[in-house]
Order: C-alpha cells, then structure tokens, then sequence
C-alpha cells in the first residue's frame, strides 16, 4: 500500500469513526485516532509527503501529509469546531505505513 493510500484509508476510516481501524493504523496506542472528542468530519487537499530525518522527528523518519480537515470542537476547548490544517505522519513498519504523530499544520 503506497503511503497515499495509507493516509486515505486512514481518513475515510475517521470520517466514518471506524476507531478499531484508526487504532489499529497507529504505532501507539496513545495517539489520537479521532474516536471521541473531537471526531473528523471530513476532509480535503491531501498533499503530498515532507520527508523528516529521523534527528527532526526524534526518532525513525517520518513521512508527513498534510491535508485540511474539518473537526467537532472537543471537550476540553483545546479545538475549535471547524476547518483546519492538520497533517498526519507515517513511519514504514514491517505490515506497512502507521501514523507515527499527527498534528495541525
């Protein structure tokens, strides 16, 4: 699966709150897999991939998305409901491409 693909299916599984899958696309469980508060709406504008070295993402490269992407506000106030750039990034794994982190911008 190309790393398009990945970041797709990643976010049409947000969109449709399919957080088994959204878990599941992630290297750690503590990650943000959009299944409670805010949750993912919709999304646009999938752009394509910045590479980080492995010493700009503290760890293994990352290959990051970014895209623009529509949220519920969540419940502590921490983001507003609305649209806004976000961008996810993938490491290659041995069953391949997972949302290592994620983040506006």
């Amino acid at each position: 699966m190309s790393l398009r693909d990945a970041a797709t299916a990643y976010l049409d599984a947000a969109v449709r709150q399919d957080c088994g899958f959204t878990r599941a696309m992630t290297v750690r469980e503590e990650l943000f897999a959009w299944c409670t508060s805010p949750t993912m709406t919709s999304y646009g504008d999938l752009g394509g991939p910045t590479v980080l070295t492995a010493e700009q993402a503290g760890g293994e490269e990352e290959q990051c998305v970014p895209f623009r992407m529509t949220s519920t506000e969540s419940r502590d106030g921490s983001m507003q409901a609305g649209e806004q750039p976000w961008s996810l990034c993938f490491v290659s794994t041995p069953v391949g491409w997972r949302v290592a982190n994620q983040g506006q911008g």
